[in-house]
């Protein structure tokens, strides 16, 4: 019998695990297809009721985005399928300690980050499980995470970022990242992933682009100019900036470099990445340096890797140092060996 459950229905319920995107999730039971209390019994089962007759209890999954382990929340529920249901928070009426307040101003609306409504304790208590369940259920392994090497910097550490460009209702310019499930672009100053020297670079961008009045690309229509902001950072402080437009020049080219010369000390290239394909593919094939260089260093356990805005490299570098330490110690590598670093990208 399939649970009586309606969209817009309000619910109260316990959180009592994470799904694989990190929502939480409510086990609601129902009893012949009516709601009954919270069970964490994730199996459909039979029970004898008070008058000897069979009752089905089934156990309904509800995933509800921002939602805590061990949280007791009043839910409204967005979407109902077969087998699961989708809710929105309305009420939180026991929270987690492991809820922290909001660091970011953007948080609820861009659709990047997912996870900084927990500590970072509670999220890697997630990441270690939902590797386990990767492993164990769904890779048939008796197999389970031996060690977790938690990072000690969580913000400012992306070495390179992509924002998407649109056209605001002001008629100015909107800079950022998508909504959630949307193409809609959630205009944003700064970024808590990203260096101050980053987020001054796009609000550089954004200030000549309005004063220029710059087209933004129309994925609709296939017209416009400026399709995308890309920034490449490394650990010395140094930064390439990308203009992802539809053709090969620019408006006020001279004005853009000399503001981001004077104001970003570490202002190392500037290039007109050409992308005239429609599509959601952010680079094109051809790259034009319109200043300095168009490629930064990083280094690496002694080794010096040449970078462009294409190139694939992890984006933290820390935990690139960690992943790659393991490796070693793991792989116990002679010098007469032959390794193979696949899917390396420049080979770190």
């Amino acid at each position: 019998m399939r649970p009586n459950i309606q969209k817009n229905q309000s619910i109260e319920c316990e959180i009592s695990g994470y799904s694989s995107s990190g929502e939480g999730v409510a086990k609601i039971r129902f009893v012949d297809g009516s709601l009954e209390a919270f069970s964490q019994n994730h199996q459909t089962q039979y029970t004898a009721n008070s008058n000897d007759g069979i009752s089905q209890v089934r156990i309904f999954p509800v995933f509800v985005k921002g939602a805590l382990v061990g949280e007791k929340v009043r839910i409204k529920i967005i979407k109902v399928a077969r087998k699961c249901a989708w809710g929105r928070v309305e009420e939180i009426l026991e929270a987690s300690l492991a809820r922290i307040e909001l660091d970011c101003p953007y948080y609820k609306k861009c659709g990047s980050c997912t996870l900084r409504h927990m500590t970072y304790e509670e999220e890697c208590k997630f990441k270690e499980q939902k590797v386990n369940d990767a492993l164990q259920r769904l890779g048939h392994l008796d197999s389970k995470v031996e060690q977790f090497f938690p990072a000690s910097n969580c913000d400012a550490y992306r070495n390179k970022t992509a924002f998407a460009v649109a056209r605001a209702k002001n008629a100015n310019i909107d800079l950022g990242l998508y909504y959630e499930r949307s193409h809609d672009i959630c205009n944003i100053h700064n970024c808590a992933l990203q260096s101050k020297f980053a987020d001054n670079a796009l609000n550089i961008i954004r200030k000549w682009a309005n004063k220029h009045s710059v087209r933004p690309y129309d994925e609709k229509t296939g017209r416009g100019l400026l399709r995308h902001i890309v920034l490449r950072t490394n650990a010395s402080g140094d930064i390439l900036v990308c203009l992802v437009c539809t053709r090969d020049t620019i408006e006020a080219q001279a004005e853009l470099i000399d503001t981001l010369e004077k104001k970003i000390s570490g202002f190392a290239g500037l290039i007109l990445n050409v992308n005239k394909e429609r599509g959601n593919v952010i680079l094109g094939s051809k790259n034009i340096c319109l200043y300095g260089n168009s490629y930064i260093y990083e280094e690496l356990f002694g080794l010096r890797f040449r970078l462009d805005i294409a190139s694939f490299f992890q984006v933290h570098l820390e935990k690139t140092k960690v992943l790659d330490s393991q490796i070693l110690e793991l792989g116990q590598f002679s010098s007469n060996d032959k390794v193979l670093d696949l899917y390396c990208g420049v080979g770190s």
